[in-house]
């Protein structure tokens, strides 16, 4: 395939190569953290027990079908005429012989393709129209090219996945409401009205062989055990279930369903094992995979799938926010991820892959040797430890004397806080029923407010936001009562919060420490996140998702928003809202002169937006050759850094695991 080494710049779309580079994220709404307690309850589900079966394991059978230098492989799957492989690669849907053969483009903005039981038209989720939208695209399935144009079938947003109905004539999807709640809608695959199944969280919805409803995973206890759930087309709900950690990934093999589900995750690179089981929990078998390697889309009529294994390094770069060439900090021989800059702004504490283990070490930013950092044995923190729940990353005071830290179980989150001198080794808990719930302080640095700490506390039944210094007693900022408070960020004595009494309602809220009462700022609809004061007091902003004609069809658009108050605590005129319409920003961090926020954009970019109304917002890393995720900003806001991954190529595998029907008696 010829390279075509051009970017959009204008479009904010970064590309490196026709079918080249790191395929896009998409950003989807985070899963429901439903209760199994609430699900018992409500669906009637079957609590859990555990068994004391042996589970035999078996040895995969792999077979390497496609490889590349120059590409990164993702969401790949066969036709189910076994022809054909459609994948993503740098944001393009591409198609590649089952037989052998070189990958041609099909066509540009895809992700998450899915075809259709006669082989003869791809489905996928574009953000063409404007915001993501399911399109279909008619494929002659002797020469693997397009039969026609692509065709946009949904008329709302939906960054979650879909799924084809077995006679090919319905697509389920789940879009959001105008309140932020998920539902599951199916609409006819040549487009036409969209009707709701059910007002449930639903991202991955899978139809069930008889066509007749859909399956998808509900989170029923933290961190990472799901079970299945069936609604029927009319809105019914079974009590069908399956018990097991790790997100499930259903399939159906002879008109049966099964789930293939992680039992034990490795924190450090390495091998993940995983396990086939029935519809009902029933473990067959249990196999192992390589790092790097998950299980992807299965075959038709095969207990095998499809999987990629890529390989990326991605170098920390130091960016002068206002204007100048970036400099390379590290070599670029692993995935480097910058955590915090230490408050002295002359060290970076970062994480990557040592031989074969996840370390963190403390960079000079000026060029230097590189120590590593340890965390006491009992931190909660060890690397993205699950996917379903954030990290939380050490948080360093003001004099970088001192670091904040939380404990716990990996597998169940964080219980408590506690601070660690950097000089002497002591500790001291700081908080010991703690609450994860966002809060950041001056300018957006999350659990510090200048020289104190700050988070929240649950006391009894009472959610309390209490500040501490590294070295004295906490003292109470804000009492939420038995409200569970949503984000919070801190300006001295200055608080500001949300509430959400309604699924289609924000309520946002001053107070001061000392008051009894808050005082309502502003209600908004949609969806509210990433709050925070600005260094000077004047500016709150915040992430805000919503719909243009407050419809539930109306066109999403996530922007930053912009909201003046005065001291007193008074809204000053409305909301303004800055950015593409079609993005979505996160990770905001205030510059310390209050001129605007730092922010990463849905189109891999970091992205400055000015609180000045004459000035437009500016792509920072708009001369990076690849997307990136991640920044943090300099503590005297000169400098970014961030990582942008390189793909170094991937490779495409079968992986066969016809042996677990054998040994587990099915």
């Amino acid at each position: 395939m010829s390279e075509n080494d051009s970017r959009s710049i204008g479009g904010h779309r970064k590309r490196l190569g026709v079918c080249d580079g790191g395929a896009r994220r998409a950003v989807t709404a985070a899963l429901a953290c439903a209760t199994a307690a609430s699900l018992v309850g409500i669906m009637g589900l079957p609590g859990r027990s555990e068994s004391q079966q042996k589970v035999p394991t078996i040895e995969p059978r792999f077979t390497r079908i496609f490889g590349t230098d120059s590409m990164d492989i993702g969401k790949a799957v066969m036709s189910p005429d076994g022809r054909w492989i459609a994948f993503i690669a740098a944001d393009d849907l591409c198609i590649l012989p089952a037989a052998g053969g070189e990958p041609v483009r099909l066509t540009q903005g895809a992700y998450h393709p899915v075809w259709f039981p006669d082989s003869e038209r791809i489905a996928f989720l574009s953000d063409r129209p404007g915001f993501w939208a399911v399109m279909t695209l008619p494929m002659d399935n002797e020469t693997g090219r397009p039969a026609g144009p692509p065709r946009q079938v949904t008329l709302e947003g939906s960054q979650a996945f879909f799924d084809v109905s077995p006679d090919g004539r319905w697509i389920a999807y789940t879009p959001s409401d105008e309140r932020g709640k998920r539902v599951i809608r199916i609409v006819p695959s040549t487009g036409g009205t969209a009707r709701t199944v059910g007002e449930i969280e639903a991202p991955v919805p899978m139809w069930a062989p008889d066509g007749q409803g859909l399956y998808y995973p509900v989170l029923v206890a933290r961190p990472n055990e799901f079970v299945l759930v069936r609604i029927s087309l009319d809105g019914e709900m079974t009590d069908t279930s399956s018990w097991g950690l790790g997100y499930p990934r259903s399939f159906v093999f002879r008109d049966t369903v099964y789930v293939v589900r992680e039992v034990e995750h490795n924190w450090h690179p390495g091998p993940e094992l995983w396990d086939l089981a029935t519809l009902e929990g029933r473990s067959l078998a249990r196999f192992s995979l390589p790092a790097g390697m998950g299980p992807g889309h299965f075959l038709r009529d095969s207990l095998a799938f499809l999987s990629g294994m890529g390989d990326a390094v991605a170098p920390i770069h130091i960016l002068p926010v206002d204007g100048g060439p970036a400099r390379p900090l590290t070599e670029g021989r692993a995935v480097d991820e910058p955590l915090a800059w230490l408050p002295d702004g002359e060290r970076l504490l970062f994480r990557t892959a040592l031989d074969g283990e996840q370390v963190l070490l403390l960079a000079p930013v000026g060029g230097g040797p590189m120590r590593q950092f340890q965390l006491p044995e009992d931190a909660w923190w060890v690397g993205d430890p699950v996917p379903w729940i954030p990290d939380f990353t050490p948080v360093f005071s003001a004099d970088g004397r001192h670091m904040l830290y939380a404990t716990g179980d990996p597998k169940a989150g964080p219980s408590a806080l506690k601070v660690l001198s950097l000089e002497d080794g002591r500790t001291r808990e700081l908080s010991g029923v703690f609450h994860l719930t966002d809060v950041t302080g001056l300018g957006g640095t999350y659990f510090r407010d200048g020289e104190d700490f700050v988070y929240i506390e649950k006391r009894g039944d009472v959610y309390e936001l209490r500040a501490a210094p590294p070295e004295g007693p906490s003292r109470l900022v804000w009492s939420f009562g038995r409200d569970v408070p949503g984000e919070v960020s801190v300006h001295g004595d200055r608080v500001f919060f949300w509430k959400q009494p309604r699924l289609d309602e924000n309520r946002l809220y001053t107070a001061r420490a000392g008051q009894s009462e808050a005082r309502e700022l502003i209600r908004l609809g949609g969806r509210i996140h990433s709050l925070m004061w600005s260094p000077d007091g004047r500016w709150i902003a915040a992430s805000h998702y919503y719909r243009v004609d407050g419809t539930e069809t109306g066109r999403v658009r996530a922007r930053v928003m912009f909201l003046a108050v005065s001291p007193a605590g008074e809204l000053v005129g409305g909301p303004r809202h800055v950015g593409e319409p079609t993005g979505s920003y996160w990770n905001n961090v205030w510059l310390p002169d209050s001129r605007g926020i730092v922010a990463n954009g849905l189109d891999g970019n970091v992205w400055l937006m000015p609180v000045d109304p004459d000035q437009n917002p500016i792509a920072l890393t708009a001369d990076a050759p690849n997307e990136l995720w991640n920044f943090v900003l300099s503590p005297d806001g000169s400098h970014i850094a961030y990582s942008s991954p390189t793909s170094r190529g991937s490779s495409l595998w079968v992986v066969d695991l016809s042996e677990a029907l054998k040994v587990g008696g099915n």
